[in-house]
C-alpha cells in the first residue's frame, strides 16, 4: 500500500539578495505570508506533519493552522558556511569561476563551514526513507522545508545526479508531492505547484 509525502517549501522571505541556508533564517516577507492561502495550497489534511527548525518553516507552519508541528532537523536547508548571509553578488565573485557556470563544479563545491550537496543529499535520503517507512499504509505526510532538500528528495526518487538536480526550482510557497509503493518505487505525483 502506498504512502504519501507532501513536501512544502516555505513562503517567501526577505531575503534581500542574500544567501541563506542553514543558519541565516530570514523571516518570511508580507508577499510570502499572502502566499500561504487554501487556494493556493489546496488540501492539507495528513496524518502526520513535520518541518524543519527553522523560523521560516516555524511562521509557515503557523500560518497554515500547525503551529505544534514536530521538527526534524534532516529537513533543514544546506548549510552555506561563510557564504550565509552574505550578498550573492560578492560569492559569485570569489569563488572559481567554474562553480557558477559548471553544474557538476557548483554541487562538488564546500562552502567554507558549510556542507556539500552530497551531504544535504544523504541527509535528506534518510529523513525521506526513515518518514516512508514510519507512516501507515495509504498515510499521508506534510514536510515544510526548504528547497534543497525538496529537490534532494526528488533526485532521489527519479535516480537523478546531484548536478542535473540543480536545474530543479521549486517555487516558494509550493508542493511536490511523492508517491512511496514500499517495493523501491518512488512517483513524483506533483513538483512545485
Amino acid at each position: 500500500m502506498p504512502v504519501t509525502i507532501d513536501l512544502l517549501r516555505h513562503a517567501a522571505v526577505d531575503a534581500d539578495g542574500l544567501a541563506y541556508g542553514r543558519r541565516h533564517d530570514p523571516p518570511l516577507s508580507a508577499a510570502g505570508v499572502a502566499q500561504l492561502t487554501p487556494q493556493v495550497l489546496g488540501d492539507l489534511t495528513h496524518d502526520l506533519v513535520l518541518r524543519s527548525p527553522t523560523r521560516r518553516t516555524e511562521q509557515t507552519a503557523a500560518l497554515l493552522g500547525r503551529p505544534t508541528a514536530d521538527t526534524d532537523p534532516r529537513w533543514t536547508e544546506r548549510d552555506l558556511g561563510d557564504w550565509e548571509g552574505q550578498p550573492w553578488e560578492r560569492i559569485w565573485a570569489q569563488v572559481p569561476a567554474d562553480v557558477t557556470t559548471d553544474p557538476a563544479a557548483f554541487v562538488a563545491h564546500r562552502p567554507t563551514g558549510g556542507e556539500s550537496v552530497a551531504e544535504l543529499r544523504a541527509r535528506t535520503v534518510e529523513a525521506l526513507t526513515d518518514l516512508a517507512a514510519r507512516l501507515a499504509p495509504d498515510a499521508r505526510a506534510l514536510v515544510i522545508t526548504h528547497a534543497g532538500p525538496i529537490v534532494c528528495a526528488v533526485a532521489h526518487a527519479l535516480g537523478l545526479s546531484d548536478a542535473v538536480a540543480t536545474r530543479l526550482r521549486p517555487p516558494p510557497a509550493t508542493r511536490t508531492t511523492l508517491t512511496w509503493f514500499g517495493d523501491g518505487t518512488w512517483t513524483i505525483d506533483r513538483f512545485g505547484a
